[in-house]
């Protein structure tokens, strides 16, 4: 019997080898893509198995999350071995050694990348000499025309900057909108209108801004009139196919000539099918001395350092970036994809050069035209931030010019955009200067005053690479062994509860409770794994540098410095004051709103049911869908469903810009956040009246008391308990205040900055987020949590004893 099992055992052994031994090698790639881009992967991954015997398991990640999937697989040490991501990506996740140096890892390949792409698309994946991306996927402008509206007024698409103003005003007198909307008010690709002016957002050695020279200021003057000064909708989330191929019976609302992604070609083919003829494309005019630069979107291929698998995963690079695969791609993205196909900009150099494309030549023209015009610059460290300021820049510029163009417009008691046709025409001269001028000063005065901040970021960005991060780049492997707070944190629990067991083993009654214990223990591990470890740790990550793409043992320790940091920040305090702001316009406004319905629900109004049905059914509803509902009623065009009251009633000549205006974003959260949570104040109130004998009521009626007397000196004071619950937690609640902020603002500003046009939505749990998960600056976000911890326990205990003191 022994004999016949060891042969057994043998039989199994060799049979488990020869399967391990078959197992191809396997690779995981993450894309950040659509459904579409992921089945096509996954066709090209069937092939690359088949020639090269390497199995690629291809995971999909969205575009509103995967800089939050990345963060989390690099920082539990477990990222894919190739993924795609935005242009920041390479140099986010290369300044602190999360990805390889390519050209240093990979130099046969690299060149051979190099011979076969776009040169002009390089520089964007490097820093400090290093390049840590491979141009993958290429999104730029094009300008769409159409040519039946262009020919009848005589028009031909604009070569330069000028033709493109006479064109947009020649539209403007006929009644016609222009559209400008991908990039526009972005500060990242504010080189766009810089270049031509020898000009660039940074200095080359990346320590400077150049936002005060006259030659910057100059091509974003051109930028802020063009964008602010013409008709043209100021809200990036307005439709512009619809509008481009509508006909001449909506002439207010038709755009004969836009600017946007390349992706907006086959939408165009899709929807209007009947003007296939009538329209055109073009690349972007250049500026009047002939100078131009085009800025690239897109995404980057990276190879992550921790990888087991670098060369297989450099193979897969090679493959999907081969003229044959590119060809491959653009043909899936055009024809395969019914009414989501798109046209495909590679950067692919070498595909153009092999192939005759499946598109007309005229499109092929303009499309390689405008490939050759993008221009791009190695990153600089702290540019994320400084861009950031120049974005609140450019939307604060916008925030003083739309008003004054608004003033300027009730002078002659016209509409904007009657004005705006006034001024195309030539009936105002004088205005039109006023008005130009008037932009140009905004403009030049507020680069000016931003400069210094975002000067002070690079610094501070700089400072931090050189003494934290660049020695730590070479003995990085090292320090990935190193014992961390994590470890000694799980190492004290382990001890801990081997001493708790020893101590009831040691004393015989607790011996004898020993199934209580046992019962316990599941809540206790639970407590200590997602309690008491995460807050120890978080502590100790207020007190460190710490960046989450590098492993936790590289954090450094540097005291008070991120508390000190914080809290000589002008944006803590900023946050803070709006956090604030949102609590007491909503606590207060919801209490009364609360306590007068749940009143009136109490006396049984009829149709009783439905009145319950209409209160309670925001507390039901998904928030993602309420402010998708919100977002539709504060739309800034004519569209929007509030505007298109408003203009219907006449109280308005203009659609208001409800989420674009830093100064009405925050009030339009705070009247969401009312109507939301308005039902959960219903229902602690009615709860609360049900507790209210009714012989008080009655003996009030016999005294005389009307209904106001019954409801000041009976229902209030009898619902103090449940005003007292729900202003603390609405306190909470209110400080703490997220979702509807991102909701609302990721809307308006379509993937640029989440939280509201110049951040006039950035409270407190917002700046956690950007410093942690944008910023990637651990130490600064927990040290801000613990500050928000502080200021909402002194508020609790504030209102408690507000609350609770003696009459």
């Amino acid at each position: 019997m022994s004999t016949r099992f060891q042969a057994i055992l043998i039989v199994f052994f060799l049979m488990l080898s020869n399967l391990f031994a078959n197992e191809p090698e396997t690779i995981s790639f993450w894309h950040v893509g659509t459904n579409d881009d992921i089945l096509m992967y996954r066709r090209m991954a069937v092939r690359f198995e088949q020639e090269t015997g390497i199995h690629v398991i291809v995971t999909p990640l969205g575009w509103n999350n995967f800089e939050q999937k990345y963060l989390t697989a690099l920082a539990a040490q477990m990222p894919p071995d190739i993924g795609s991501t935005n242009t920041a990506g390479p140099y986010e996740y290369g300044r602190v050694a999360g990805v390889v140096d390519l050209a240093k890892e990979f130099p046969e390949d690299f060149d051979a990348l190099q011979s076969e792409i776009f040169p002009a698309l390089w520089p964007q994946y490097t820093f400090d000499g290093k390049t840590f991306g491979i141009p993958h996927q290429v999104t730029t402008l094009l300008l769409f025309y159409r040519k039946d509206i262009f020919a009848k007024l005589g028009l031909e698409p604009p070569a330069t900057w000028s033709e493109m103003i006479s064109i947009v005003e020649a539209l403007e007198r006929e009644n016609y909108q222009f559209g400008y909307y991908w990039t526009r008010d972005d500060a990242w690709a504010m080189d766009t209108w810089s270049f031509p002016f020898d000009a660039r957002r940074y200095t080359a050695d990346g320590l400077q801004t150049m936002w005060n020279t006259p030659a910057f200021i100059h091509g974003a003057q051109f930028a802020m009139r063009l964008w602010n000064l013409h008709n043209m909708p100021l809200d990036k989330s307005a439709k512009p196919v619809e509008l481009f191929v509508l006909d001449e019976k909506e002439k207010a609302l038709l755009q004969p000539m836009f600017i946007d992604g390349a992706w907006r070609y086959m939408e165009i083919m899709t929807k209007a099918p009947h003007l296939r003829e009538q329209w055109g494309i073009a690349p972007p005019p250049a500026a009047d001395n002939g100078k131009t630069r085009l800025v690239a979107g897109g995404t980057a291929l990276v190879i992550f350092r921790l990888s087991q698998h670098k060369t297989a995963a450099m193979k897969w690079a090679r493959f999907i970036m081969s003229p044959e695969m590119q060809l491959e791609s653009l043909r899936d993205y055009m024809f395969n994809r019914g009414d989501r196909n798109e046209l495909y900009t590679s950067p692919s150099r070498r595909m153009f050069e092999l192939y005759d494309l499946p598109i007309d030549s005229n499109t092929t023209h303009a499309v390689i035209t405008t490939l050759k015009r993008i221009g791009t610059t190695p990153k600089v460290a702290g540019e994320l931030q400084a861009d950031r300021i120049l974005d609140k820049t450019l939307k604060q510029i916008r925030g003083e010019i739309l008003p004054f163009l608004h003033q300027r417009a009730a002078v002659f008691n016209l509409s904007q955009w009657d004005y705006k046709r006034a001024l195309a025409a030539g009936r105002y001269p004088q205005e039109k200067r006023l008005l130009h001028a008037f932009a140009d000063s905004v403009t030049a005065a507020k680069l000016t005053a931003a400069k210094p901040e975002a000067d002070a970021e690079l610094a501070r960005a700089r400072e931090e690479f050189e003494k934290y991060y660049r020695h730590l780049l070479s003995n990085i492997e090292q320090r990935e062994r190193a014992f961390d707070i994590m470890d000694w944190a799980k190492a004290s629990a382990l001890l801990l509860s081997l001493l708790f067991i020893l101590a009831v083993a040691h004393k015989r009654a607790a011996r004898q409770a020993w199934r209580s214990y046992l019962y316990l223990a599941p809540a206790v591990v639970l407590l200590v794994v997602f309690l008491f470890i995460p807050t120890i740790v978080s502590i100790y990550l207020s007190f460190t540098n710490y960046n989450p793409i590098m492993p936790l043992a590289n954090a450094d320790w540097v005291g008070l410095k991120n508390y000190a940091s914080i809290l000589r920040s002008a944006e803590l305090w900023q946050s803070l004051g709006r956090s604030l702001y949102y609590a007491v316009l909503l606590i207060p406004i919801q209490l009364i709103i609360g306590v007068i319905l749940a009143v009136g629900l109490d006396q049984a109004l009829k149709p009783d049911r439905l009145f319950k049905f209409a209160f309670f059914s925001p507390l039901v509803t998904s928030l993602v869908s309420v402010a998708l509902i919100w977002t539709a009623l504060y739309l800034g065009t004519v569209y929007g469903w509030i505007n298109a009251l408003l203009l219907k009633l006449g109280l308005i000549r203009d659609p208001i810009s409800f989420l674009q205006d830093q100064n009405t974003f925050l009030n339009c959260v705070i009247a969401l956040s009312i109507w939301h949570g308005l039902a959960f104040v219903i229902l602690i109130n009615l709860a609360g009246l049900q507790n209210i004998p009714q012989q008080i009521y009655e003996a009030a009626k016999i005294d005389g008391a009307n209904a106001m007397q019954q409801f000041f000196k009976i229902t209030l004071p009898a619902l103090r308990p449940q005003i007292l619950f729900l202003v603390i937690v609405g306190t909470i609640g209110a400080i703490q205040v997220f979702e509807q902020i991102y909701l609302l603002g990721g809307t308006a500003q379509e993937g640029g900055p989440k939280f509201g046009p110049a951040d006039g939505g950035m409270t407190m749990v917002p700046l956690i987020f950007r410093k942690g998960f944008e910023d990637f600056r651990m130490g600064e976000a927990s040290a801000v949590a613990y500050i928000l911890f502080a200021v909402i326990s002194a508020l609790s205990f504030l209102n408690w004893k507000f609350m609770t003191r003696e009459n």
